[in-house]
């Protein structure tokens, strides 16, 4: 081959080769800039915007505005359905310094919470003086009180029973003080304490036990607190003891911590059975007549029903002497809730027998009142 030829084959191939080259840079470059967000992109300010939002055209058959949609929170249910707290609606009348009755079976507790530590609960009414209060929480009322050896908080109620029963103002008079001179002996219905001023807020010296004798060395009672106090001596352990003795009990009327007394000798009471709040007895007689619950410990105060044999009862309070007979405050185990007061009977005919009965005898009942616990 000629050389001119060669060398005209040479630089067509080298100008192909050149060109082949050169289209991916061109190509490149034909591709507009990237423009930063906010200068025309869309959706943004200087740009065309979306379909269906500012600066669009909108979804087909709808505007292009934007929906707004408000969100209404739902208010928080008070009291909730399945709790038992009432709600902090209306305080009862207590008054700061007052008395109030607390029922039984009521958490007393050492902050007005339903979760603080839990100080007692008794097993009968108790009285307490009111320190503080009303303070809501966890939908409750709260009250602070303070006796029988605590201070502390107690809930006024909740959606189905009242737990402060009765409430007294502060300075209401005591109750009738019993019929007692100086230099009577009694003996106690319980364990009673005894203090060196006629107060609540009196140092306790002793205890002075049940079936204890006292010694009484005034003729009228100190009213403090609601109620009367006595001035006493008693004998505890060895050791006599001079102080102050509360006579009653405001929360269970017409009862009293003494035995009250009396020279007919038809109307002393044989010592009391061994009995105290929380036990369980049943209804029991040899003589083959039902008993009496009475409205008040006493042959004569009005019958609330008649209970036949096996009907079973929680013992409450007492006992009480009246009538020559130990009275109990008992509350029925039934289907109608009762509280009153039975007497306990005699050595032979003991009306209130043990709560277990044999499997073969079945609890009758009478006025409306069932049976239960068998």
């Amino acid at each position: 081959m000629p050389k001119k030829i060669h060398l005209a084959l040479i630089l067509v191939f080298a100008t192909m080769m050149a060109v082949l080259v050169a289209i991916p840079r061109t190509l490149t470059a034909q591709f507009p800039p990237i423009t930063p967000p906010g200068a025309g992109t869309p959706g943004f300010p200087g740009g065309t915007g979306f379909p269906g939002f500012p600066g669009g055209t909108g979804f087909p058959g709808f505007p292009g505005v934007t929906p707004t949609i408000t969100l209404t929170p739902t208010p928080p249910l008070t009291p909730p359905p399945t709790s038992a707290a009432p709600g902090c609606v209306e305080p009862f009348p207590i008054a700061i310094g007052g008395t109030v009755t607390v029922r039984s079976g009521v958490s007393i507790r050492s902050e007005p919470s339903v979760s603080a530590p839990l100080l007692n609960v008794f097993q009968e009414p108790r009285n307490f003086t009111v320190l503080d209060g009303p303070i809501c929480n966890e939908n409750y009322f709260w009250w602070q009180i303070q006796g029988h050896g605590l201070i502390g908080w107690v809930a006024q109620a909740n959606n189905t029973l009242p737990f402060i029963t009765s409430i007294r103002a502060p300075g209401r008079p005591c109750p009738s003080p019993l019929p007692i001179v100086a230099g009577q002996v009694v003996e106690l219905a319980f364990a009673v304490r005894v203090r060196a001023e006629p107060s609540l807020q009196g140092l306790v010296l002793t205890v002075a036990p049940y079936q204890g004798r006292v010694l009484f060395l005034q003729n009228e009672p100190i009213c403090a607190d609601g109620f009367n106090w006595r001035l006493v001596e008693v004998t505890v352990v060895g050791v006599v003891y001079r102080g102050w003795l509360a006579e009653g009990t405001r929360s269970i009327p017409s009862a009293a911590f003494i035995v009250q007394p009396t020279q007919d000798p038809s109307q002393v009471c044989l010592p009391p059975l061994r009995l105290q709040p929380g036990d369980l007895r049943r209804v029991r007689y040899r003589d083959g007549t039902p008993k009496n619950l009475h409205s008040a410990p006493g042959r004569d105060a009005p019958v609330l029903y008649t209970l036949v044999e096996y009907v079973p009862l929680e013992i409450i309070g007492g006992p009480i002497c009246v009538d020559g007979l130990n009275f109990w405050q008992v509350r029925v185990l039934g289907t109608t809730p009762v509280e009153g007061w039975l007497a306990e009977g005699a050595r032979g005919n003991y009306y209130l027998g043990p709560y277990t009965i044999p499997p073969n005898e079945r609890c009758t009942t009478l006025t409306n009142l069932n049976c239960s616990g068998n």
